[in-house]
Parts: structure tokens; C-alpha cells; sequence
């Protein structure tokens, strides 16, 4: 540890040569991180060391969507006194932030090139069950492999999958809708109402 920086010092297998060097990134990050907050908070490095707990506590969330509405809910959000610690990111271009939400998906790069205090408010690998269709034909699809005689399990292990309203992903499913909807409509009367909720399978609504 030299004028505040820290140094990383491994053996030379390349291994540890790409381990050493994403250290280091990680390293040199968090001191331009800090540095950035030393500035915008006026401090000089006696300012740090008096006020340390609340220079620690500082946090920075980053916005990435086109869409006002979404910058408007999130900004909204972190305004709550409970969020008091954070603020918005310094410089909307900067990489120096701890949570970013973001409205797409972000690149797998964006990912593996992520610091050690950086969260993303997306997943990959979740569009089996953010999709409504996908989600439907997993829950459907595990209930079956996990079924109480494919698994030995018994009638209340197997009511575990459950937990879906009967569901038609259209229009490949069309022609079942139809006779799914017949049949409740004989079953609970013509006069009966016989409501459905119809979704699109992506766009965020619900």
C-alpha cells in the first residue's frame, strides 16, 4: 500500500496474471470512486478522516432507460427518506456507481465487467420466467417431471406446482382456449359471467 493505492502482487502463472490484473481494475476503480466522492463532497483528507462514517456510507444509483416515466418512478423511489444515503449517479457516464437500473437486458460484457461493489437491477438467465408463455410452459413442464408418480411424491408435494390460474399462451393454444372456455361457460350457466384476463407476453404489464 503506497499514497493510497494498493497494490497486488502475485506469481507469474497466467492464471494469476489475469486474476492480478482484475484486482488491480477493481483496485483502481474503488480509488477513483472514492476520489470521486472526496470532490463532491468538498472533503480534503483531514474532512475524511473526521468524517469517515458518513464518507463510507455514500452511495450512487445510475439510471439506463430511455423511458421518463421509468427515470421518474426510480428517482421518485430513492427521494424516500429510508434511501437518504444515496444519490444519483455523478456523472451519467461514469462506471462509478453502486446499483444501476436498467430497463433492457444488459450485454453478458456488461456483466463480467462488473466491480466488487456494483449490483445491476436485471438477471440473466430469468426469461423463462419473466416471459408469461415461458413461464407458464415451465411451471407446466416442472409439474409434470416432478409429479407425485414420475417422483414418488405424494398429493400434497405435488399440489406444490399449483399455483397457476388455467392459462392459454395464444394463438398456438387457440383452439384449447375454445374448448376450455366452452366448458366453464356449460358449467357455470349461460348467464354466468365468465371473465378472462388477457396479457401480452412481454412489455412489463404485469
Amino acid at each position: 500500500k503506497s499514497s493510497g493505492q494498493s497494490t497486488i502482487i502475485l506469481s507469474s502463472d497466467n492464471g494469476q496474471k489475469d486474476l492480478t490484473k482484475c484486482i488491480q481494475t477493481q483496485i483502481h476503480r474503488y480509488n477513483m470512486f472514492v476520489e470521486t466522492l472526496r470532490n463532491a463532497a468538498d472533503f480534503d483528507k483531514e474532512d475524511v478522516s473526521q468524517n469517515k462514517a458518513h464518507h463510507n456510507c455514500r452511495r450512487f444509483f445510475k439510471i439506463k432507460s430511455r423511458r421518463p416515466e421509468v427515470t421518474s418512478i426510480i428517482k421518485n423511489a430513492f427521494s424516500d427518506s429510508l434511501l437518504s444515503s444515496w444519490s444519483a449517479d455523478l456523472d451519467g457516464s461514469s462506471q462509478l456507481w453502486n446499483l444501476q437500473w436498467t430497463w433492457g437486458l444488459p450485454k453478458a460484457s456488461d456483466f463480467e465487467h462488473l466491480l466488487v461493489f456494483q449490483k445491476v437491477s436485471r438477471f440473466r438467465g430469468t426469461r423463462g420466467l419473466t416471459r408469461k408463455d415461458l413461464l407458464k410452459k415451465n411451471i407446466q413442464r416442472f409439474a409434470l417431471v416432478f409429479s407425485a408418480p414420475a417422483a414418488g411424491l405424494d398429493e400434497k408435494s405435488n399440489d406444490s406446482f399449483n399455483i397457476m390460474p388455467l392459462t392459454y399462451a395464444l394463438p398456438h393454444e387457440y383452439n384449447s382456449f375454445v374448448s376450455g372456455y366452452s366448458s366453464i361457460q356449460k358449467l357455470c350457466g349461460v348467464k354466468s359471467m365468465n371473465y378472462w384476463i388477457i396479457k401480452p407476453i412481454g412489455m412489463s404489464r404485469g
